[in-house]
């Protein structure tokens, strides 16, 4: 089912539709590589900027299939953020929108990620892109009200259906 999916933003996704087979190939080969090596690797996001990516991180893995994963939302920010503005990354997860308004546009952020694992993530995407200087990190829920908040690790970005 994620394999239909993906392959269903790859018809619809505005950067697939210049090169489809680039972005179809990057796709296959993270699936290869991702089932035979349990490694890591250092994917160059933007010219500014570098994103670690795992096996079963699917928020980071969509920004190397397609460049940008949330193209919209991703441009926005790109073209609008300034140097001098603060961006807060709210569930920041392993920090796609920390590292491009942090190391690609170059402004201070706060990333808030509750879940520790998926926090420790984003700390190496922090420290590879040396914006330590420029980010706050804080490995806290956020929520309206005060008390016990659950979360799932096991799911990442994904959504349940």
């Amino acid at each position: 089912m994620a394999i239909y999916h993906t392959l269903k933003l790859f018809v619809k996704h505005p950067l697939t539709k210049q090169n489809p087979v680039k972005y179809f190939l990057k796709f296959i080969f993270w699936q290869i590589f991702s089932k035979i090596f349990d490694a890591a690797i250092i994917y160059k996001f933007t010219d500014r900027a570098k994103l670690i990516i795992k096996k079963g991180m699917t928020g980071a893995t969509g920004n190397l299939y397609f460049g940008l994963h949330e193209f919209e939302d991703m441009a926005f920010l790109l073209h609008f953020l300034r140097k001098e503005d603060l961006f807060v990354d709210a569930g920041a997860n392993v920090g796609s929108y920390t590292v491009l308004a942090s190391a690609h546009v170059g402004c201070k952020s706060i990333s808030v990620e509750p879940i520790l694992s998926t926090f420790q993530n984003l700390f190496a995407n922090i420290a590879i892109n040396q914006m330590s200087d420029k980010v706050i990190a804080l490995n806290i829920g956020l929520g309206k009200e005060g008390g016990t908040m659950l979360f799932t690790q096991s799911l990442d970005t994904v959504i349940p259906t």
